[in-house]
């Protein structure tokens, strides 16, 4: 019987996609709705601490590598930005052209990390799509006890 993952023209690699998918999503690692979408990530510092974030993508082998260095740690009642198009930084510390080697619908995460405190992988995740735009983030809290969430995400 044919599978309705597989086709001609994509292979084993959508099913492989797939297969990760199901997998995060039992794990709780993603959730089984839409994620939001867009091409440039905002956050909100609201908390009492300062801190800084970067973004992951995940990999075909459901790995996460970096796709940008960390921002500069920031106080409260400020807002960093961060252009996942125009990221040019890549593992290993080479370089790549802006606007390639993401792929629209590719998942990203951010991780945060407060000064002298904990470090968090905030939700939801994000689903790269490079014409759309920014998604913005608000963290409260303390240093051990942070809380960050969508402010735009339409769920």
């Amino acid at each position: 019987k044919k599978n309705p993952f597989i086709t001609k023209k994509n292979g084993t690699k959508m099913l492989s996609r797939v297969t990760l998918a199901f997998t995060l999503a039992a794990m709780g690692v993603i959730s089984c709705t839409a994620n939001p979408q867009g091409s440039t990530i905002c956050i909100q510092n609201d908390g009492g601490y300062d801190m800084r974030f970067k973004v992951q993508l995940l990999d075909d082998n459901g790995a996460w590598s970096d796709v940008g260095r960390w921002t500069g740690y920031y106080p409260i009642d400020q807002k960093q930005c961060v252009d996942v198009s125009h990221s040019l930084f890549v593992p290993g510390g080479g370089l790549r052209e802006p606007l390639q080697g993401i792929p629209d619908g590719s998942l990203l995460r951010i991780v945060q990390k407060i000064y002298w405190g904990s470090t968090n992988y905030i939700q939801p995740y994000i689903a790269y799509n490079s014409s759309l735009g920014e998604i913005d983030f608000k963290c409260t809290g303390t240093t051990l006890d942070s809380s960050c969430g969508c402010t735009n995400c339409n769920f």
